[in-house]
């Protein structure tokens, strides 16, 4: 699974998001192509502002 399937599979639309694996941190470049190993940590953070 790639990251974009990932975020595509858990309805993830925000344009602001970060996304680790493993601790690395993946471009939103590389999303079509970075495939997760199972068992990978994943973090997915949504950005946000307010005030």
């Amino acid at each position: 699974m790639t990251v974009q399937v990932l975020l595509d599979d858990m309805g993830y639309s925000y344009t602001l998001i970060t996304v680790t694996v493993d601790g690395r941190l993946v471009s939103e470049e590389e999303y079509d192509s970075f495939v997760i190993d199972d068992g990978a940590s994943v973090g997915v953070f949504h950005l946000a502002h307010g005030g």
